[in-house]
């Protein structure tokens, strides 16, 4: 499988580059925005690892101007901006998911191999139906089938599912949940606390229709909820 590393840091290109050789990717790397948008033009890649910082463009730019290209190849945000507006804004310029540095190495590779079984069939978007065991999320009409029975869900419910559904298999924190969910400067703005009885009662709602199925929303401890990648059910 081939990685895009897109990173203007020599040692952290160099640190990149000997972890990710070891799993066994063969890599292409690029220091600046114009040099990738080369790399991706002529080739497809398994996953684009993309820093944010780049010497000759914005690299929220770039990813768009990635989109921008019909090119759905998972892209990996690694950037030092950990603000959860760099977060929201690298999410929603259409990256699959956003590591901070520092960062563990091991938390790159698992990252990119998800990205890679997720792309492997598409993009959760581009099929605009997302399943996992029992549960099927369909994206365009927004309605949510547990074991083939309608979910009766409320809009933040739904949005909620939907925005884990979209990376699924990623854990999303709170913040970016309450970004979703709440407009910061409305004025209306409460506890994340809400985050986790919202959280709560979706769990129920689906394990209400799925009895035997009790874990289609983990908790991540320290990083948020995934929506994991469960076997299909067999129709």
């Amino acid at each position: 499988m081939r990685v895009l590393l897109v990173e203007d840091d020599v040692s952290m290109m160099s640190m990149m580059k000997m972890a990710l050789s070891r799993e066994g990717f063969e890599l292409d790397m690029a220091t600046v925005g114009r040099e990738a948008l080369e790399f991706i033009n002529q080739q497809e890649y398994g996953v684009i690892v993309l820093d944010l910082m780049l010497p000759d463009m914005d690299g929220y730019q770039l990813l768009r101007d990635i989109r921008g290209k019909g090119k759905n190849m998972p892209v990996l945000i690694l950037s030092g901006l950990s603000h959860i507006d760099n977060k929201v804004e690298g999410l929603t310029s259409g990256a699959d998911d956003y590591l901070t540095k520092p960062f563990d190495r091991r938390e790159l590779i698992a990252r990119i191999h998800s990205l890679i079984r997720r792309g492997s069939s598409g993009t959760e978007m581009s099929k605009k139906i997302v399943e996992t065991g029992n549960l099927k999320i369909e994206l365009t009409e927004k309605r949510v089938f547990v074991a083939d029975i309608q979910a009766e869900l409320t809009a933040k419910e739904y949005a909620i599912l939907e925005m884990l559904a979209m990376r699924k298999g990623v854990a999303i924190d709170k913040d970016m949940i309450m970004e979703k969910l709440y407009d910061p400067q409305s004025g209306k703005y409460p506890s994340e606390r809400i985050i986790a009885v919202f959280i709560c009662k979706l769990r129920k709602k689906l394990t209400d229709l799925d009895p035997e199925q009790t874990d289609y929303i983990r908790t991540a401890w320290g990083r948020g909820y995934i929506l994991p990648e469960l076997p299909l059910v067999a129709s």
